[in-house]
């Protein structure tokens, strides 16, 4: 057999990926292996099959670290987890936006906006447009909450966006709704209920036919 020596991990992943692509010819001549490498991988030498399994350990590790870096990131940024709304005095829109805070930064900024149009901020850096200034009003609540109240809701449909955006990094979160005035229904605790269980409702209904499509 062939001398074995040294490899490093940048060389098992070339070996690696002639071997997945068949291009044993390479692999024969590579820094002396022979094409058992990638026909008989059993019949390594110890020292060889202790580097390979030290090299996909170190593999396994770097891409587990990523993940939890990526997943704590997703984690930590703010989000904007619902966005409802109802009518007041049949005209008039109330919009709801909730939204989880950064966890390194709770301070938040707020604003509504139409396509470039900005409705209303709380931002103290940006100026509401000025047809606006009249009919559009944006408030944080307690409990992560930023309201939009809205005068003079035109019929038809109407996209309305709310922008999370943290005050430290300027990171914005957005969600958007289509909001249609006739089929708006008037503010209550009902109304509201409604629209925060349309997606559990939505879930139980599809996971039935899911579980029954799983099993044909």
């Amino acid at each position: 057999m062939a001398v074995v020596q040294q490899l490093s991990g940048k060389d098992l992943d070339k070996m690696d990926e002639q071997c997945e692509e068949g291009d044993e010819d390479t692999v024969r001549g590579y820094r002396g292996y022979t094409d058992l490498y990638c026909i008989y991988p059993w019949h390594h030498t110890a020292e060889h099959r202790g580097k390979l399994k030290l090299h996909q350990t170190r593999k396994v590790g770097r891409m587990f670290f990523l993940t939890t870096i990526l997943l704590f990131g997703f984690a930590s940024a703010q989000k904007v987890i619902q966005l409802t709304y109802c009518s007041i005095d049949e005209h008039h829109l109330r919009m709801d936006c909730k939204y989880a805070p950064s966890a390194e930064s709770p301070e938040v900024f707020c604003k509504y906006t139409q396509g470039e149009r900005l409705l209303d901020t709380t931002d103290p850096d940006e100026e509401q447009h000025a047809p606006f200034k009249h009919r559009a009003k944006a408030r944080i609540f307690p409990g992560n909450n930023c309201r939009l109240l809205f005068k003079n809701l035109p019929n038809g449909k109407s996209n309305f966006t709310c922008n999370i955006k943290q005050a430290e990094s300027g990171t914005t979160a957005t969600k958007t709704s289509v909001v249609e005035k006739k089929l708006l229904l008037p503010c209550s605790a009902w109304s509201v209920l409604l629209q925060s269980c349309s997606g559990l409702l939505l879930t139980l209904m599809t996971l039935p036919m899911l579980l029954e499509i799983h099993w044909l």
